[in-house]
């Protein structure tokens, strides 16, 4: 499967987030950059930790931050499936005793 790669001018432009910015996640390895380009995956990453940065939270904060928050993402979609697979069984007819 091919990643969606996007150039830093086109990230800057999308998420509107200042390039200095963006360099300087990119430097302290809180954001994965590849031959100058971003995963698609990264954007959402990008975002959170750019107004993070406005926020004055530093580096490791920032990172504690993302670590945490894609933590409860995930838990978020384990907790859904969950619920899905409870819905489905209760719309199943009840089974005869």
């Amino acid at each position: 499967m091919r990643v969606k790669l996007y150039a830093r001018a086109e990230v800057v432009r999308k998420l509107r987030v200042d390039d200095g910015v963006l360099r300087e996640l990119v430097r302290e390895r809180i954001v994965v950059e590849r031959r100058g380009r971003y995963a698609e995956s990264e954007l959402d990453r990008i975002r959170v930790a750019a107004e993070l940065r406005k926020l004055g939270v530093n580096s490791e904060g920032i990172e504690v931050a993302l670590r945490m928050r894609e933590g409860w993402m995930t838990e978020r979609g384990e907790l859904l499936d969950v619920i899905a697979r409870l819905v489905d069984r209760l719309r199943q007819p009840p089974r005869g005793r």
